[in-house]
């Protein structure tokens, strides 16, 4: 037997004296005259037993497909390798050291084309029964038992190869089970996925694509010999899914089903782009739609091959599902914790990595309003990336970072935010500044080390830094993170937890970590307008939380005017928003705080009271001591009627509460009569003048 192609890796396995011995046997003087003897007769049936093999295998199910999905010229360097591979078995010089790489190589090959095991065993047996039959046995009887221990041999080192194939492929697995719970992102996932499966010998590359809002299909991540590759296919093709429907790519997309190409040479579908398949070397390829069962797959994942095959046996299929099945879980756990991402083009993600590294990275600064005070002490950094006259902002491109690029981006970010903090700093504004600290640098001590160094390169005091932590969901992943957290604290800069509210918060890690600052997360105040005493009653309850637990809480998001006085009333400590200021760049924010600053923190510290938000702030601080007052009452046996009313309520509002204070006595401030009572007085204090 032969294969088509070179082999893609090499094998490697150990070599028992047992079998040292046997192939002693097979090779030397002993045997180099009756093979010389056979070469005459051998070298004249030659291209007949060729002939007749090749048409006996095309007739074997798991080499079949691959014959007939030859072009000529394959078909004929295929016969010029079976040619060879029966004369170098029969060559009066082979040594055992010459036939161990040889079936070494084609072991491999088969093994990647998907030959069945017993099918190249048939495929030894056919050939052998046609050289006995064109050569003949009683003359050179001697020459043929050579041939056939050296076939059996030969057969022994290629099934050594499947096992060792076999086991490579499991131990990616098992690496690639690894690697799913390690990933940060989605971003993370494709690229490191990508640069995993490359280094499997069987793949030659791979790719990662879906289709964008506009229906254009993307490649977001590719391996690097297909880069250039990929980048001209999606040219050629012009990217939209119509143009790639037939493709094998196309085709997982559509169908939502593993499809493959068994060999580009050949494959009608695939005609577009047969010149770059063949400039590249890859012969077959299989694609992999990721994603749930009853929708649109979520993205495919392409492998290349540079032997035709396309992943088609039982061990590679078994190998795809398993693969199939990872992605899927580790894109449930991704968007569990980030929600969906964007399509950015491979391209895309190369050059925003490309420009966070150069001066297009840029640092503005979003005021916090101290509440108590009425001042601005605290500025927070927020990254921008500049590209082509427009502003980035990191919705757009976090998502599209690895690891790496954050990394970069922090200690980028912070060496200009404390560069940034000392001029300010000299014009005579001593201003504390926060950053974002994403939460891998619970598990990547390059957080660490660059803060430290760049703390002292800017000869910054540390308590002026506060380092915000993003995503504290994954803080749950962390092994040891309290100890990280204090390492930071170790160093005097403060902490805050960015997201309170946004997602899962345990209370014993509320309490357990350092944190000098709590933030509510912007997305509790979107729905103030809908559910406005709801919305009241979160941050109210939050903020409590957070004082009971000895932090400052701050309240991201803050757009409505109306709404500052409203927190104030609640305690909310700091706000940061467009109420207060948008985001700016660091030469704009000593001229605000000199202007618009002054005059909005003064607007801010006077108490407005005649605000609908403010009336129900002060209902949200009554109702609570209302709530302390009947436990108080029920425990003595006072019958008075409730805590003072705040003034603000107006008689209906008054009216209303009074109600609303016999109805709890009575049923208590679970009950349904309550909240129907409560309700009145909400609309009553809302509508007064």
């Amino acid at each position: 037997m032969s294969a088509v192609g070179d082999a893609p890796v090499a094998a490697a396995w150990g070599v028992s004296e047992v079998e040292r011995r046997q192939a002693s046997r097979l090779y030397g003087a002993a045997w180099a005259d009756a093979l010389l003897s056979m070469q005459p007769v051998l070298q004249d049936q030659l291209e007949v037993i060729v002939e007749k093999l090749f048409r006996s295998l095309a007739e074997i199910p798991s080499i079949s497909h691959l014959i007939l999905t030859m072009a000529e010229p394959e078909q004929a360097q295929f016969k010029a390798r079976l040619r060879e591979y029966l004369l170098t078995l029969t060559a009066p010089d082979l040594n055992a050291e010459g036939h161990r790489q040889l079936a070494g190589r084609l072991g491999l090959q088969h093994a990647v084309m998907g030959v069945a095991r017993d099918d190249l065993t048939l495929g030894s047996e056919i050939l052998l029964g046609l050289v006995r039959d064109h050569v003949g046995g009683v003359q050179h009887g001697r020459a043929l038992a050579a041939l056939g221990q050296r076939l059996m041999r030969d057969m022994s080192l290629q099934m050594q190869v499947y096992q060792e194939v076999q086991i490579q492929r499991h131990k990616l697995t098992q690496e690639l089970t690894q690697l799913v719970w390690q990933v940060e992102s989605y971003t993370d996932l494709i690229d490191r996925m990508t640069q995993r499966l490359s280094e499997h010998g069987e793949i030659a590359a791979c790719s990662f694509g879906r289709l964008d809002n506009r229906g254009v299909f993307r490649f977001e991540a590719v391996s690097g010999q297909a880069n250039d590759f990929l980048m001209r296919f999606e040219q050629l093709a012009g990217g939209s899914l119509s143009e790639v429907s037939e493709d094998p790519t196309g085709r997982a997309w559509r169908t939502r089903q593993v499809q493959r190409c068994i060999n580009f040479a050949t494959d009608p579908a695939t005609e577009r782009w047969r010149g770059l398949m063949r400039e590249r070397g890859y012969r077959s390829s299989v694609a992999i739609p990721v994603g749930p069962s009853d929708g649109a797959p979520f993205f495919v994942l392409t492998l290349f091959c540079t032997l035709p095959g396309g992943f088609s046996s039982t061990h590679q299929q078994s190998f795809i599902e398993q693969l199939q099945t990872l992605l899927v879980f580790a894109l449930m756990a991704i968007e569990a914790r980030h929600g969906p991402t964007r399509v950015v083009p491979y391209a895309t993600r190369q050059h925003w990595a490309s420009l966070l590294r150069t001066d297009a990275l840029e640092m503005h600064y979003q005021p916090l309003l101290d509440l108590q005070t009425g001042s601005v002490s605290k500025v927070e950094a927020l990254a921008r990336l500049r590209e082509d006259g427009r502003l980035l902002g990191p919705g757009e491109f976090f998502a599209a970072l690895l690891p790496s690029d954050f990394v970069e981006l922090y200690a980028r970010g912070l060496r200009e935010v404390l560069r940034q903090r000392s001029l300010w700093r000299d014009a005579g504004l001593d201003l504390a500044v926060s950053l974002n600290l994403p939460s891998s640098a619970l598990v990547d001590p390059r957080y660490f080390d660059v803060t430290q160094r760049i703390l002292l390169e800017q000869d910054c005091e540390p308590e002026k830094l506060t380092l915000e932590l993003l995503e504290t969901g994954a803080i749950g992943s962390s092994a040891d993170a309290v100890g990280v957290f204090h390492k930071f604290k170790s160093l005097g800069v403060k902490l805050a937890e960015d997201d309170l509210g946004a997602g899962y918060s345990g209370l014993a890690r509320l309490r357990e970590m350092p944190f000098d600052l709590i933030k509510i997360d912007r997305s509790i105040v979107q729905n103030l307008e809908r559910d406005t005493f709801d919305v009241l009653r979160f941050i109210y309850q939050l903020t409590r939380l957070g004082h009971a637990l000895g932090k400052r809480v701050a309240l991201e998001g803050v757009e409505d005017p109306g709404l500052l006085e409203a927190v104030r009333i609640l305690g909310v400590d700091a706000v940061q928003g467009y109420a207060v200021a948008q985001p700016m760049p660091g030469a704009a924010l000593l001229p605000w705080l000199q202007t618009q600053g002054k005059a909005r923190s003064a607007a801010s510290a006077r108490p407005k009271t005649d605000g609908v938000l403010a009336r129900l702030a002060r209902l949200l601080v009554w109702e609570e001591r209302l709530h302390l007052h009947l436990e108080h009452a029920s425990e003595q046996g006072d019958t008075t009627a409730g805590p003072p009313l705040p003034t603000l309520f107006g008689d209906r509002g008054r009216s209303h509460a009074d109600q609303a204070v016999a109805v709890a006595r009575l049923h208590g401030m679970l009950s349904l009569q309550y909240q129907h009572a409560r309700q009145g007085l909400i609309l009553a204090i809302s509508s007064s003048d």
